[in-house]
């Protein structure tokens, strides 16, 4: 994991998310994916990290990404921020690391598998935005 992710700080975090699932919401190719997706909340619990959890609001058309626990929500994954952020970047297989129980996942299997053909734009997106993200030190110094 890179340096910056592994002392990130929740408003970096949120300013990551925000940029990555606005990206994907403006996705020409995302778009018919997002309408089948519908309306639903996809929480995301990270144990060692739980400052940094946060759930996706996804509106038919868009994701808004939130920190913190939804009251309510259809789909709820559970993992470190280490396994979340190395599946993301894909220096750690999705499928091992399901494979391996290393997420915890729960609700409405339906919900999850049209959530899942978001998952290529997500990690390719994330990959591209983490490599650009100036570090919060050197948002600092700017």
């Amino acid at each position: 994991m890179s340096n910056t992710l592994a002392t990130i700080t929740p408003e970096h975090w949120a300013r990551i998310l925000s940029t990555v699932f606005g990206q994907v919401s403006q996705e020409p190719l995302c778009r018919p994916i997002l309408a089948s997706i519908g309306r639903i909340r996809f929480q995301l619990l990270l144990k060692d990290r739980p400052e940094l959890s946060y759930w996706e609001e996804y509106l038919g058309d868009k994701v808004v990404p939130h920190l913190g626990i939804a009251e309510e929500f259809h789909v709820q994954a559970e993992t470190t921020f280490a396994v979340f952020t190395g599946t993301l970047l894909r220096t750690l297989s999705l499928m091992e690391a399901a494979a391996d129980e290393a997420y915890e996942i729960r609700g409405d299997t339906e919900a999850l598998m049209r959530c899942a053909n978001l998952l290529p734009y997500v990690m390719v997106t994330f990959s591209r935005v983490v490599g650009t993200e100036l570090p919060p030190e050197q948002e600092r110094r700017s």
